[in-house]
């Protein structure tokens, strides 16, 4: 195809560009770092940058575009939207991964060019939980004495994976590397498959490459462009990655990302990171002033956030949307108990859906942590209403697979006629893996659906019948090879995790079709979260958008690291306020879960916000 001049090449899809964007996309000869706001855009910056890059010919023919982001359903988007601005072919020289399963992916591929000393054959993945961790400790070979210098919850991140491997092994000459040296050997020597987190693999890796010149040139010779999303969540394991991979004049990185919303530093996100990246990476920086989701009246009570709390005094965001709450677009609301505050909160968001005509689904309900404890009395109250709600912490993740899209595409096209949608995500999907004609993945995928609504599967509703029926559609969708899905989507290619996802998807559609008597439509929406109140912490929030959110439970009790810690809960306060396009509001009550009553004096300077904001605390009852 013909490529497009630089000087004639336009924005694909949207209108307008504010001007430092249009300059961080043009700009292919230099280190960027982005500083960009919520709502500002950031998926939509880098989309148009590699439409720029692509369109135009700046990323050659033999070159690629690797993307990596923290979330599977970010990473996802922009791959998306790559695809719609720049069609399939274009669009092939972009992979867009999270950072995660960009270090196993080269891990599971090249872990036989670690050194000797460091080489390691069947693994087992393991999200290490502290209990594990304590077993592990007793198991190491440490003494209980020295075992006694060592906190199950912060040794993996403070001693395991906190720095570099060292190529010939580990100096034992104090406890911390006698300990790190003997936590290493037991999880990847001592056991059968060997034991293994994301963030030793992360360092791994790194030691693949600094210990394997020709692999590293073939990585770097790949990727001419490195585009790296919520770049302030970056840990120091992960930016010892990224300086391994792409410190080099033939790559340029763009690096995108907020310090206000650095939130996940109890994660190993590094507080420095911006100026890091700017100074070793010798990086061009931009600020991006516009916010493209929240009314008017929100962005300004964000700018007093930024300014009064966080004491960044540059220029003021402008908000871009029509949106508009008037005066009940911020809200603070004081209770005595519990109840009152379920009673007052479940019609405020019945008269949302009845009287303003809001979908459930963009309603959200926010806690600091656990949600559990927070709202089950707003729930029960809801459910009375017949509003569905549900906390979203484990189906989030499970949404966000790729089996899970196709899978659910898959059941609509089976149980309901005329689902357009799914037919063109499941044909897309055919036409991406099988190089036959569009009319034969029709027939093939007719054929299928034909037979199987006349099977005994199709009645079959019990929790095995569902198992089986889930196991058959990922057999159709892997021509009954079971490496293709394996080949489309790297994720799946290790291990049983495959199956894990199998077993997850139907366990909770035999849940949910439980619930709405077995009907498939119904069960599908309730799966997807339609119509549906979303309930999660604030962590979980990141990255989302709601019309509303009700965040509950703004005390001193919640916040109670906030006099030792108040930039990370500063931050998390943010996160909360900015998720909101048109209204927020903020719930104080005594709780049952504390002994104490409901205070607001140790968060005082975030509650001088609302006054600052002329937002008044109104007393409920």
């Amino acid at each position: 195809m013909a490529y497009i001049q630089e000087v004639n090449w336009i924005p694909q899809g949207i209108t307008r560009l504010e001007d430092n964007a249009n300059l961080v996309i043009r700009n292919n000869n230099e280190n960027i770092l982005v500083t960009a706001g919520p709502g500002a855009g950031k998926t939509e910056l880098l989309a148009q940058k590699a439409s720029f890059l692509l369109q135009t010919g700046a990323c050659k023919r033999n070159k690629k575009i690797l993307a990596i982001s923290f979330k599977k359903d970010a990473s996802k988007n922009l791959k998306d939207r790559v695809e719609l601005r720049c069609g399939k072919d274009l669009s092939k020289q972009f992979d867009s991964i999270t950072f995660d399963a960009f270090a196993k992916n080269i891990f599971d591929r090249f872990k036989d060019a670690l050194p000797l000393n460091w080489r390691i054959g069947l693994y087992e993945l393991n999200f290490i939980k502290n209990d594990e961790m304590e077993h592990y400790l007793l198991n190491c070979g440490l003494t209980p004495t020295e075992k006694q210098n060592f906190d199950r919850r912060t040794f993996e991140q403070k001693y395991l994976t906190k720095d570099l491997l060292p190529l010939d092994g580990f100096n034992q000459d104090n406890i911390e590397n006698k300990a790190i040296f003997l936590m290493w050997s037991y999880l990847i020597t001592n056991n059968t498959p060997s034991i293994i987190s994301l963030s030793m693999i992360n360092r791994l890796v790194e030691l693949i490459f600094r210990t394997n010149p020709k692999l590293l040139l073939s990585l770097q010779s790949t990727y001419s462009f490195v585009f790296l999303d919520e770049f302030q969540d970056t840990t120091n394991i992960q930016y010892d990655l990224i300086k391994r991979c792409f410190i080099n004049p033939n790559t340029k990185i763009t690096a995108v990302g907020d310090e206000k919303q650095t939130i996940m530093g109890w994660a190993g996100a590094l507080s420095d990171i911006f100026n890091s990246y700017e100074s070793e990476f010798n990086a061009s920086k931009y600020k991006l002033q516009n916010n493209y989701r929240s009314s008017p009246e929100l962005v300004n009570i964000q700018n007093i956030i930024t300014q009064s709390l966080m004491g960044e005094q540059s220029s003021n965001i402008t908000s871009m949307t029509s949106l508009s709450a008037g005066n009940d677009s911020c809200k603070l609301y004081s209770y005595t108990n519990e109840n009152n505050e379920a009673n007052d909160i479940s019609l405020y968001i019945n008269d949302l859906i009845v009287n303003k005509a809001i979908p459930a689904n963009e309603i959200c309900l926010l806690t600091k942590q656990t949600p559990e404890v927070f709202t089950p009395h707003i729930q029960s109250k809801l459910t009375s209403m017949n509003i569905k709600s549900r906390i979203e912490n484990e189906l989030q993740d499970v949404l966000s697979e790729s089996l899970t899209k196709l899978v659910i595409c898959m059941l609509r096209l089976i149980f309901l006629p005329k689902c357009g949608e799914s037919w063109k995500i499941i044909n897309e999907y055919f036409l991406t893996v099988y190089s036959d004609s569009e009319k034969d993945n029709e027939d093939y995928i007719n054929v299928f659906i034909t037979n199987f609504r006349t099977s005994e599967n199709f009645a079959e509703y019990s929790k095995e019948g569902i198992q089986e029926t889930i196991s058959i559609l990922v057999d159709f969708l892997n021509f009954n090879d079971e490496k293709l899905l394996k080949t489309v989507y790297k994720q799946y290619s290790q291990g049983d995790y495959l199956k894990k996802v199998q077993l997850n998807i139907s366990k909770w559609i035999f849940y949910y079709l439980d619930e709405n008597s077995n009907n498939w439509k119904d069960s599908l929406s309730s799966f997807e979260g339609r119509n549906c109140v979303k309930i999660m912490t604030m962590h979980k929030s990141k990255g989302l958008e709601f019309n509303t959110v009700i965040f509950v439970g703004l005390e001193d009790n919640v916040y109670w690291t906030y006099s030792s810690d108040p930039l990370a809960d500063n931050n998390g306060f943010f996160v909360a306020f900015s998720r909101a396009k048109e209204r927020i509001l903020f719930t104080i009550s005594h709780r049952e879960h504390y002994r104490d009553n409901a205070t607001i004096s140790t968060i005082s300077p975030i509650i001088d916000i609302f006054r600052e904001a002329n937002i008044n605390l109104e007393v409920r009852n």
